[in-house]
């Protein structure tokens, strides 16, 4: 959790995180909506940690009842590892070969809302910044040409 906020810091008003919490793996994130900020604050991380990334709303991200956001992820993105872990510890139907594997697993979005990446659960995010900057780079590209295509139209 920790990183995730350091780099919200690091990569001010250009990064936006957003954790969606799921009870899906393992049962590990029981509590409610409301309980969840709680827990981060008093136990996990805990410490009176504070996140500054945006919480969503708790959903499933695999089976009959996945919410649509993910259907649409998972089928651009494809699936980052082969293998799904223990079925036993999957709390949905069906398993699917492009499911969610556990908690933490990420997905690279960049500043239109194209999905650029997915990562498996065990990537640190900190290893995700060469991706970031480079589509933090091909923004400011993309910006510096269009300013300049309409200076151009301009004169």
């Amino acid at each position: 959790m920790l990183v995730y906020n350091a780099l919200i810091t690091d990569y001010a008003g250009q990064l936006v995180v957003v954790a969606v919490p799921c009870n899906q793996f393992g049962l590990q994130e029981p509590g409610s909506n409301a309980e969840i900020p709680y827990c981060y604050q008093h136990v996990r991380p805990g410490g009176n940690f504070v996140p500054l990334f945006t919480i969503s709303e708790k959903i499933e991200v695999n089976g009959i009842d996945e919410d649509p956001l993910y259907t649409f992820m998972k089928n651009t993105c494809g699936f980052p590892k082969p293998t799904l872990g223990d079925p036993g510890a999957m709390y949905y139907t069906p398993i699917r070969v492009d499911d969610i594997t556990w908690n933490f697993e990420k997905f690279l979005v960049d500043t239109t809302g194209v999905l650029v990446n997915r990562y498996e659960p065990a990537v640190n995010p900190d290893n995700i910044r060469p991706d970031i900057d480079a589509v933090l780079a091909a923004a400011a590209a993309k910006k510096t040409r269009a300013a300049r295509h309409n200076a151009t139209k301009k004169n």
